[in-house]
């Protein structure tokens, strides 16, 4: 996939407080969801929550925690991305909104999400995000929801090292979709 780079990479030019972009757009037949994130994905998802300080503070500091943690906390890492940033949902006075890019940029995701009935919502809690796998190839099942942007960043301030060894140690939950046909 040309739009994404190494993770090392990814979470270094977070920490120094650089966001990467794509640059291609997806085509039309694509529109509603594509597996490499997009300039649409980038503008419409990414760039308009860069501009709230929370979320710019939690994102570079998510990046220093990923370059100082290193590739054996990677993987687990990106859950927390997967599960804020590009799927996360939030709580407002007006109701639940969606502010992850991966659900701003796609149609179905978006319907999905606010729908609430093939899904499942869930107080954001650090060590279940850990444990919860994931697909990008699918409509999300399990989406985590945050109180405010605020507490992205008590996210990044608790020892996410050692949350991960712990997370490691119980496994993870079992997924909540039906494995990727081969």
């Amino acid at each position: 996939m040309p739009a994404l780079i190494p993770p090392s990479r990814f979470y270094e030019l977070l920490s120094q407080g650089k966001f990467p972009l794509a640059t291609f757009l997806r085509r039309r037949e694509h529109i509603d969801y594509i597996e490499e994130p997009d300039l649409f994905h980038e503008v419409f998802g990414h760039c308009p929550l860069l501009t709230n300080q929370s979320y710019a503070n939690f994102v570079r500091q998510f990046g220093e925690a990923a370059v100082r943690l290193g590739k054996g906390y990677s993987w687990h890492l990106f859950r927390i991305f997967w599960f804020t940033v590009e799927f996360g949902l939030i709580n407002t006075p007006q109701g639940r909104r969606c502010f992850g890019a991966g659900i701003v940029s796609s149609p179905s995701e978006a319907k999905a999400a606010m729908d609430g009935t093939a899904c499942e919502f869930r107080p954001f809690d650090l060590m279940s995000v850990l444990r919860t796998p994931y697909r990008i190839d699918i409509v999300q099942p399990i989406y985590y929801v945050i109180d405010s942007f605020t507490d992205l960043e008590a996210i990044v301030e608790q020892d996410i090292g050692s949350m991960i060894d712990k997370a490691k140690s119980l496994g993870d939950f079992a997924p909540a979709f039906e494995a990727k046909a081969s």
